[in-house]
């Protein structure tokens, strides 16, 4: 079952702009038969392609976006635990892909009913990485059953589901410290009946994440297999009926629930009925007329009305009491048990009209209720149901139902329960302290707080995200709030952490660095290597190991690690076939040193402001101790304004040359803030105005720093401040009164940058419109 997807009553009227070419431009006509559904090329099919915003964009097929799988293997996404073609089957169709970039993509059948095989048989499998943003964000997967018009064929005629923690039917595997959801292949049916002989579209559509950061993408096939029973095993006394593989549940009207089942002869006419539940929450009833050479009627076609709640027993059917409304087809198979054959079959239109008109209302204890002819003055607490009939002698009684629930009035103070300190990536349940009468509660997360189940319940399921912050959970109790928590709790969110280290070693020789103990390696190649800590929060400190192991050579230098940089000298010595590197002096610049205008670089004691002028604070060396970056002395002003958005508000744009990362451990690597800030300033288009790219003087070599620029920034402040002091520049404030945050040059998305919170001390992702300062480093 489904139980925790999404299914809605949606008219979808989809609109598709022929903006290019990908593979084939792409019209369709509408197959007189039931197409091949691996057969993605046919007329009948439509392919399209866009961004999550819209997958629609452009018609055509993409390689590897609309893929036909041909050879079984497994995919590793899920640690080769999924295989790609299911049981049975020899090639299906992959829609999209592990790439990442907001990507979205469709493909969309156009074909007529056919009235014997009207059931659509469904095999799928998905695959989502789950990076815990908003459900909105998440990776997606739909399935639709429409109408030439585009309306949904029945309200559950929809399988719409979205990434995230606890899916029924998903599996979780772990990827590179991304959890990945995965189903296995399952078998979905799905009726059709009622638009015999009429056009339909079955649209299959992925979605990537919104934020560009990770993929979505599935499998699937279909066919179309009959919608009758059948009949069997005609030996003896006895024989067997079968309704239609692939559905969710059945349920004979003797109380049986498999799909097929056997009977035993009796005299005369036996009438046998079997209600079908698909996946989607669809229900409908095959009937059987069974004996020896049973008599069709002359005409087989029927059309009938009834009222809601009755039975219906004309025309050798017996239904039982219908209470959805409409006109739906019911199918009567004849079949023979002389020669076990169909005979013949026979359908009833039968129209359900409207008898029972529920209304419900929610008031507090001491309201009065006093709608829909009911009368509640003063009400105590408690489920109240009413009914009042209407009497009409040319059609159907009307009658109203009501169900009225009367919450008490109820003072909750420090009655909500639930980890105060939940780490990110967690799922977590907050519940109340006792039980409390039943009543709708409605429950209020501070940002990044994702629910996933039990809004309305005294008992709430949520995923804590990247971007969850500290705040208040409140809980209010009632329709109009009949209680509100006096006293909410506050929870803060602890961070995860991941790091990846990249380091080589040589066949032959064991590892000892990072905390890691690895024996030697007697083949080269690439191993990882995970260490899994824990913070002084309890959450999870992740630290993978990627060493790279190469062939030993006959000759080997050796040296402890050592850059040389341009212009820089050592010396080698030969010593017995081997090689000893005797570095230079140790490095006569520190952090905290003074970078002036002129590119001198002096001891903070050695700065004389009457004779230099300062420029930058020297906050990070690498290994020769001559090269390095220095941080501006002040924040950027331009205009008197000392705060920036990082693009214009209300644009997106992916910049060419600037990388993508959503995960704080990647941006955390990125150094490239001069090419970043070049490849800003690079973009022409007025449309996209980028005022943080201006407000540095790169001409003179200061940029933007990357998240991994900033991030050592941020560790090296305590050692900079005093030369800040020192010179009159603006130290850094990490106290709450500051509460500054700096731009980086690094992406998270097309809508999205990194930034530091000082106060914080780590990197965050926000929208790129958002008002930020900017403080600007340079290289030496």
């Amino acid at each position: 079952m489904f139980e925790t997807s999404r299914w809605y009553l949606w008219t979808v009227v989809t609109v598709l702009l022929f903006l290019g070419r990908a593979g084939y431009a792409q019209g369709y006509v509408v197959s007189p038969t039931v197409p091949d559904f691996t057969d993605i090329t046919a007329a009948c099919v439509e392919a399209t392609y866009g961004t999550t915003g819209n997958p629609f964009t452009t018609k055509g097929i993409v390689s590897n976006r609309h893929s036909l799988i041909t050879r079984q293997g497994t995919d590793p996404n899920t640690g080769n635990q999924l295989k790609f073609l299911p049981s049975g089957e020899t090639k299906v169709v992959r829609l999209g892909n592990d790439s990442i970039g907001g990507q979205a993509e469709s493909i969309t059948y156009h074909f007529k009913v056919d009235p014997e095989k009207s059931v659509l048989f469904l095999k799928f499998a998905v695959v989502f990485q789950d990076p815990g943003h908003p459900g909105k964000d998440q990776p997606r997967f739909v399935v639709r059953i429409m109408s030439r018009e585009g309306a949904l064929i029945e309200s559950c005629a929809e399988y719409d589901v979205s990434a995230r923690a606890e899916i029924e039917g998903f599996k979780s595997f772990e990827m590179f410290g991304v959890p990945v959801r995965w189903r296995d292949w399952t078998n979905v049916g799905l009726d059709m009946s009622s638009y015999a002989g009429q056009e339909v579209q079955v649209q299959f559509v992925t979605y990537d994440c919104a934020l560009m950061g990770h993929f979505g993408y599935a499998y699937f096939t279909a066919s179309c297999i009959s919608s009758q029973l059948m009949l069997s095993a005609c030996a003896g006394d006895g024989f067997t009926l079968s309704a239609p593989e692939g559905f969710s549940s059945y349920l004979w009207q003797d109380g049986r629930t498999t799909s097929s089942t056997q009977w035993t002869r009796t005299e005369g006419t036996m009438h046998v009925s079997c209600e079908i539940t698909s996946a989607t929450g669809c229900r409908f009833t095959l009937s059987a007329l069974v004996a020896d050479d049973p008599h069709l009627p002359p005409t087989p076609v029927f059309y009938d009305t009834i009222c809601q709640g009755d039975p219906y027993t004309k025309h050798n059917y017996d239904l039982p009491p219908q209470q959805d409304t409409g006109t739906s087809p019911y199918y009567n198979t004849y079949f023979d048990l002389s020669d076990c054959r169909k005979s013949g079959e026979t359908t009833l239109f039968l129209t359900v009209l409207q008898r029972y008109y529920p209304v419900g209302a929610r008031i507090c204890e001491g309201d009065d209720y006093t709608g829909n002819g009911f009368s509640y003055l003063n009400a105590r607490a408690g489920k109240y149901y009413d009914t009042l009939t209407y009497s009409r002698t040319d059609r159907c009684d009307s009658i109203v139902v009501l169900q009225l629930d009367v919450y008490p009035l109820v003072v909750m103070t420090e009655d909500i329960v639930g980890e105060q300190h939940p780490c990110v990536g967690s799922v977590q349940h907050y519940n109340m302290r006792e039980n409390w009468p039943e009543g709708s509660y409605t429950w209020e997360f501070p940002e990044g707080y994702t629910i996933l189940s039990g809004q309305g319940q005294p008992e709430v399921v949520v995923q804590v995200t990247d971007i969850a912050v500290t705040g208040q959970v409140i809980l209010l109790y009632g329709t109009g709030g009949c209680a509100l928590g006096t006293n909410p709790l506050i929870i803060e969110p602890g961070r995860t952490y991941w790091q990846t280290v990249p380091d080589t070693v040589c066949t032959g020789v064991e590892y000892h660095k990072q905390g890691f103990h690895v024996p030697a390696q007697d083949s080269a190649g690439v191993y990882s290597y995970v260490q899994h800590n824990t913070t002084a929060g309890g959450c999870d400190s992740i630290i993978t190991l990627s060493l790279h192991v190469y062939p030993t050579p006959e000759v080997s230098i050796v040296a402890s690690d050592y850059l040389v940089c341009a212009g820089d000298s050592v010396r080698l010595e030969a010593l017995a076939g081997q090689a000893q590197l005797t570095p230079p002096d140790p490095p006569a610049i520190a952090i905290g040193d003074v970078l002036c205008e002129d590119g001198s670089i002096l001891k903070i004691g050695e700065y004389n402001p009457g004779i230099h002028r300062a420029a930058g604070i020297v906050y990070w060396l690498n290994k020769t101790g001559k090269h390095g970056w220095a941080v501006s002395l002040e924040d950027a002003v331009s205009g008197g304004n000392d705060l920036f958005f990082w693009l214009r508000s209300g644009y997106m744009i992916d910049i060419a040359g600037i990388q993508n990362y959503y995960l704080s451990i990647e941006a955390s690597a990125d150094t490239s803030g001069y090419n970043n800030t070049r490849a800003m300033r690079n973009v022409t288009d007025s449309r996209y105005y980028i005022p943080a790219a201006w407000a540095v003087d790169f001409e003179h070599g200061w940029y933007i720093p990357a998240a991994g620029q900033l991030t050592m920034l941020f560790s090296a402040i305590e050692d900079i401040n005093e030369s800040f002091r020192k010179v009159t520049g603006a130290p850094f404030l990490t106290a709450l009164s500051g509460y500054k945050r700096y731009w980086s040059s690094s992406e998270a998305s097309a809508r999205q940058a990194w930034n530091l919170a000082l106060w914080l001390g780590y990197i965050s992702v926000n929208d790129r419109d958002s008002y930020y300062n900017i403080r600007a480093v340079k290289s030496f």
